[in-house]
């Protein structure tokens, strides 16, 4: 990757979402997230999750995407990031943890990681939410079906 793209400034990371198809235009899919070389997710590499990308032309402050219900802004992109089926994002810090947090109920799972990593400890945080929520769901239905 371009090292020079690469650098963020203070508050702020790199990820890099695998949204591009073979010939390097927008799917609408994701498939991976990366942010450096701290995690890497996957999905279904054969279903991958919907994502909208909003540029700011609406005179907003900052660009946004949007996946599940989860609207997340960035404020540079820089296509082909490393390969021509990555785009990269610059958001502040506090969205990527949201981001990592919120991956798990979309149906990403972790393929890369490094145990120091705050995105890794958000994204685990995530797992158990959503564990939580699911399991919540099914009890309220265990107790919906014997009433």
């Amino acid at each position: 990757m371009n090292e020079a793209i690469m650098k963020a400034p203070t508050g702020y990371v790199w990820v890099s979402l695998a949204c591009n198809d073979d010939n390097g235009h927008f799917s609408g899919e994701l498939f991976s997230i990366e942010i450096g070389d701290e995690i890497t997710l996957e999905t279904n590499p054969f279903e991958g999750v919907t994502i909208s990308l909003f540029p700011n032309d609406d005179g907003a402050k900052n660009d946004k995407f949007k996946l599940g219900d989860e609207t997340f802004e960035y404020v540079k992109t820089q296509p082909w990031l490393g390969s021509m089926t990555w785009t990269g994002v610059l958001m502040k810090e506090e969205d990527a943890h949201r981001l990592m947090t919120t991956a798990p109920k979309l149906g990403f799972t972790m393929f890369q990681y490094t145990t120091d990593s705050p995105y890794w400890k958000a994204f685990s945080q995530g797992e158990k939410d959503h564990e939580q929520a699911r399991k919540g769901t099914l009890r309220g239905r265990e107790n919906n079906d014997s009433a």
